[in-house]
């Protein structure tokens, strides 16, 4: 289980995204719950009404499904993982995973822009 944020600058503003995600199983993560994403993001419908979270929750979903996140956090969970005994060489990296190590807290960042 870990937690990551996404976020960017345009001019003067800037805007964050953060979601946690789990481990579904070795190698595979997905969005814990795609209707707790955390954003200082303000979306409007169209009388320019300010949408409530229920309502922004699909756009922050095609928003975050249109990221690397998961690259990102395979990245940070190999670099948390034990480096491996010269006997281990050919077992997959991901299985060598301790009971400690695959519940730790992970976490991942990124820095751009969609397009």
């Amino acid at each position: 289980m870990g937690q990551t944020v996404w976020g960017g600058r345009a001019g003067v503003s800037a805007a964050g995204l953060s979601w946690d995600w789990i481990e579904v199983v070795p190698g595979i993560v997905a969005i814990a719950d795609p209707m707790m994403m955390i954003t200082n993001l303000r979306l409007l419908g169209v009388q320019g009404e300010v949408l409530t979270a229920h309502e922004v929750a699909p756009y922050l979903n095609d928003i975050v499904h249109r990221l690397p996140w998961q690259a990102e956090v395979h990245r940070a969970i190999e670099q948390s993982l034990p480096t491996p005994d010269a006997g281990d060489e050919k077992q997959p990296l991901l299985s060598r995973r301790s009971g400690a190590s695959h519940s730790t807290w992970h976490e991942a960042s990124g820095f751009g822009s969609l397009s």
